[in-house]
């Protein structure tokens, strides 16, 4: 029952609260609230911690030139990979818990992004391999709009910008992982990070199902519940989805 508790709480927290400081903070809270089952993993030979901190100091420093850079300037270029670059370093779990976060900043704070723009390249990225890449790539470019080729060139940068937080904390957390896991507490954290990552996901689902609702588009209602027992009941690739759901649109 912690489980469901802390999914269910992390949900809440986030849906309530629409910041993107929120996605790291109901991860901590939920491996805090998890790690006091300690008393339930064996205990492991403890081995003096080696940590990496140059790693650590990249990331951080990538981070802290481009805030300020965009900041002083007010470039749209440099703005632009430090929003992604800071998005990508504050949501964990996954495209479906990062959505919601760029839909917040970029769709209802900046209004840079039109609601139907976003919703539409969203889901077209969910038919295509690396669905994080093409879709933050593709907000890149609207956000970008009127700058001829040179769009579809710094679209590219706010994919790329997604990805180097990560690749930094790869390089940083992996070479220290194994050494973590020695620690009883670290081990059952991992409980409760996973119910809030479960959590966020919910939080997400239901951020793009309330503009359906206000709006009594019912024929978006339907197709929803149809791919959803699809899914529930039968193993199928997005793409096909895609065109299912694309076919009953036009149909209904």
């Amino acid at each position: 029952y912690d489980g469901v508790l802390i999914m269910i709480v992390s949900a809440v927290l986030t849906i309530v609260f629409e910041s993107p400081w929120i996605c790291p903070l109901v991860l901590l809270i939920g491996g805090i609230f998890s790690s006091f089952n300690y008393k339930d993993f064996e205990p492991k030979p403890k081995h003096k911690m080696i940590v990496p901190w140059a790693n650590l100091l990249l990331f951080v420093l990538v981070f802290v030139f481009f805030a300020t850079l965009g900041h002083f300037t007010d470039y749209r270029p440099f703005r632009l990979f430090e929003n992604f670059y800071r998005n990508g370093s504050l949501v964990f779990g996954g495209g479906q818990v990062l959505a919601p976060v760029l839909y917040t900043e970029f769709v209802e704070f900046k209004h840079l992004i039109k609601e139907d723009d976003f919703l539409t390249g969203m889901s077209l990225s969910q038919t295509l391999p690396g669905p994080v890449f093409a879709f933050t790539s593709y907000l890149g470019t609207l956000i970008m709009k009127g700058n001829g080729f040179w769009q579809q060139m710094l679209g590219s940068v706010a994919g790329a910008a997604i990805y180097l937080p990560g690749t930094f904390l790869i390089f940083f957390v992996y070479r220290i992982w194994g050494q973590l896991k020695q620690y009883r507490g670290i081990r059952a954290s991992l409980m409760g990070i996973n119910a809030a990552s479960i959590g966020l996901t919910l939080a997400g689902a239901f951020t793009f199902l309330i503009p359906i609702v206000q709006k009594a588009n019912y024929t978006s209602l339907v197709i929803i519940v149809v791919t959803f027992l699809i899914l529930k009941t039968n193993k199928v690739t997005p793409f096909f989805l895609f065109l299912l759901a694309l076919i009953m649109g036009v149909l209904i």
